[in-house]
């Protein structure tokens, strides 16, 4: 992933830089405008979600993870 930051409003209008990559504040992923135009930092940004997805799998398997 890059060292962008990803400016955004909280609820109340205050604004926060989140580094691209990185989950927002309704669980989407913050992504910068450079990521979106490069289709090498999109396959990035997607195998990382799909690692993620992977993890979370295997710990649902094992009885752990979320409740």
């Amino acid at each position: 992933m890059c060292k962008n930051r990803v400016c955004l409003f909280t609820p109340r209008g205050r604004e926060v830089l989140i580094p691209c990559g990185l989950t927002g504040f309704h669980g989407e992923r913050v992504i910068c405008d450079d990521c979106r135009k490069s289709a090498e930092a999109m396959r990035a940004h997607c195998a990382a979600e799909e690692n993620i997805r992977a993890d979370n799998a295997w710990a649902a398997s094992a009885g752990w993870g979320e409740w």
